[in-house]
């Protein structure tokens, strides 16, 4: 009987000290000036809407280009970049032609600032709160007719 509540006695007191672990997962983008540079980018949840065809680089210190947003698409930046000038730079990444592509953009430019398209173009921002059944909010943009 002494033995019996005494394992559980011990029981009782590796379960009071267990405690579960909780972490954030966070996403970093496969990319050698993204891993270069981790420690001067900043995440960011912004998207922005191409006013006019816009460069993909390959990076922000090299001029190669590896693709073109077309004018009204929208992307994503989960990571912003800052240059000794003061230009940002956010990472993009899509999947075009069975391909993913990736690169920075200039957000400095004003074919990619937020307002530049919105003042250009007339867009109309129609929030949908989907609450009720997902619990989340989606935000789409459409351009005035």
């Amino acid at each position: 009987m002494k033995k019996a509540l005494t394992v559980l006695l011990c029981l009782a007191l590796a379960a009071g000290l267990a405690v579960p672990a909780m972490a954030d997962v966070i996403w970093e983008p496969d990319d050698d000036f993204y891993f270069t540079h981790y420690d001067e980018c900043r995440a960011s949840d912004e998207g922005y809407l191409a006013a006019a065809d816009t460069t993909v680089y390959a990076d922000p210190e090299t001029p190669s280009a590896v693709g073109v947003i077309a004018a009204g698409d929208s992307v994503a930046t989960p990571y912003v970049w800052t240059d000794r000038n003061g230009d940002e730079w956010g990472y993009v990444e899509w999947y075009e032609d069975g391909t993913w592509i990736q690169g920075w953009i200039d957000l400095s430019h004003p074919d990619t600032a937020p307002t530049s398209f919105f003042q250009s173009t007339g867009v109309v921002l129609v929030v949908a709160l989907l609450a009720v059944t997902t619990g989340c909010i989606m935000l789409v943009g459409r351009k005035k007719k």
